[in-house]
């Protein structure tokens, strides 16, 4: 049966629907305007959404019958099962992944990455850039951007199944075509349903990686990826943001370790990843048992060997208060190597004369801001941190000292210090890794009175001494 579809279908495409009344359209009229010299099917499983998509989903069934299949669940199953069962029933040589609320915006996409595959049976799959948009369609960044929370891999083309052991993804799930491994298993692929509700492409690429090398093809931006965050939220960014997950990611971590293991007979090993959930959840309970505490116990019915948690635990308290872990981290990567010799020569002694009688201002909320702030914080005041990504704009980020000190800090949005008075605020790039495209934004907005946390630290007489003796394992991983 389906050798037969095979012969007739190049392409499955299997497209996630749920609560996407108001995006739909835009999505499947991005699928039927491609132009390709084979045949292809999109796969339909529509979650039962009871916002009006279904009626949409009919109409475009009625118009291209010979393009869509519909199957409609008459009851929520969750994302990962609903995708499986769509793989299972794909008769194309290849799988194209799409999801209710994303669309493609190139209507050569199919055909290049088909052409791409056929002519490098190498390959077990490719993919390429997206751009990131909000619930209007307004761009937000380019994939290839970091995006704090995104493990997306962009640097380098071929992304192997040891890129995956950093736990990272070659793109956005819009992006892939991969070849259809589902008409002949080599393996028990139930996987995909069972290790989490929600998050099925880390499973989904743990198990292609382990039959072939993936490809990224860079300079390709064929797809836009919605990413809205929003409380009661029906997409997987509000289900992240929205729920508790330390405890059912630390577990899935654990179920693919032990799937890699037993089923496709290779080696996966996630410490770092099982490690910073630990970490959070530690912190957690810390600042709230009564909420947190259950929480935490599940994890440590799963973190074995016990010792080694509580071993880096105390360590990487150690690192966070005292030494900022992730300048070690980023100098032995060489992203400590500014091509800009006024930033090469910074000190702190050059940032507190500049600061003085001035207003200080961080840029980049992330790990490195968070452990400067526990390091730094009877230095330096600052009541605002700027941050690029609008999802975070008017929060307030609190932070437990313990014994009952607690501070919070605004995230604005960069533009709010354009009006500022000149000479009245310095910039304190908090971000170790990415500080140089912060540089250039700072620059191009006129500010140039600004300096480089990690730059600055790396000066220091202790992180020079840590990183001959520190191993690599232990540094930190923003």
């Amino acid at each position: 049966m389906k050798s037969e579809k095979q012969n007739e279908c190049m392409v499955t495409v299997t497209l996630l629907t749920y609560f996407h009344k108001k995006h739909i359209r835009e999505c499947l009229d991005s699928v039927v305007k491609q132009k390709t010299d084979f045949k292809f099917e999109v796969l339909v499983g529509d979650d039962g959404s009871k916002d009006g998509t279904r009626r949409i989903l009919r109409e475009y069934e009625r118009k291209y019958p010979e393009i869509f299949k519909l199957v409609l669940r008459p009851k929520n199953l969750g994302p990962t099962r609903n995708l499986y069962d769509l793989l299972k029933r794909a008769g194309g040589k290849y799988i194209a992944g799409l999801e209710g609320d994303d669309y493609w915006t190139d209507e050569h996409k199919l055909q290049k990455q088909v052409d791409f595959l056929e002519q490098h049976p190498e390959y077990i799959g490719c993919s390429h850039e997206v751009t990131m948009v909000d619930d209007e369609g307004k761009e937000i960044y380019l994939s290839h951007k970091y995006i704090e929370g995104r493990h997306w891999a962009y640097y380098k083309p071929v992304f192997t199944y040891e890129d995956y052991q950093k736990f990272e993804l070659p793109g956005q799930g819009s992006s892939y075509v991969y070849r259809n491994i589902f008409l002949a298993p080599k393996h028990d692929y139930s996987i995909i349903e069972t290790a989490s509700p929600m998050v099925g492409d880390m499973t989904l690429m743990l198990i292609l990686t382990a039959q072939g090398d993936w490809y990224y093809m860079q300079g390709e931006n064929m797809a836009a990826y919605r990413f809205v965050i929003k409380e009661g939220g029906k997409n997987w960014a509000s289900w992240r943001e929205n729920s508790n997950r330390t405890a059912t990611d630390f577990i899935y971590r654990v179920r693919l370790e032990e799937y890699a293991r037993k089923v496709l007979h290779k080696k996966l090993d996630l410490p770092q990843q099982k490690f910073e959930l630990f970490y959070v959840a530690y912190w957690a309970m810390r600042a709230n048992r009564e909420v947190n505490g259950l929480i935490f116990d599940e994890i440590c019915k799963y973190a074995k060997p016990f010792w080694y948690y509580w071993g880096r635990l105390y360590l990487k308290r150690f690192l966070d208060h005292y030494i900022l872990s992730n300048v070690i981290y980023a100098k032995r990567h060489g992203e400590l190597d500014p091509e800009d010799s006024r930033l090469a020569s910074q000190t702190w002694q050059d940032f507190d004369r500049a600061a003085k009688g001035k207003r200080i201002v961080a840029f980049g909320e992330g790990v490195s801001f968070t452990q400067f702030m526990h390091k730094y914080k009877h230095r330096y005041e600052i009541p605002v941190v700027l941050d690029n990504a609008p999802a975070k704009w008017g929060l307030e980020k609190f932070f437990d000292y313990g014994g009952g000190d607690i501070s919070s800090i605004v995230i604005k949005s960069p533009d709010s210090i354009k009006k500022w008075k000149p000479g009245t605020f310095v910039i304190l790039i908090a971000t170790t890794l990415f500080y140089k495209g912060i540089a250039k934004q700072l620059d191009e907005m006129g500010i140039h009175d600004y300096y480089v946390l990690g730059i600055m630290e790396s000066k220091l007489w202790y992180y020079r001494l840590c990183d001959r003796w520190l191993p690599q394992k232990w540094t930190m991983h923003p």
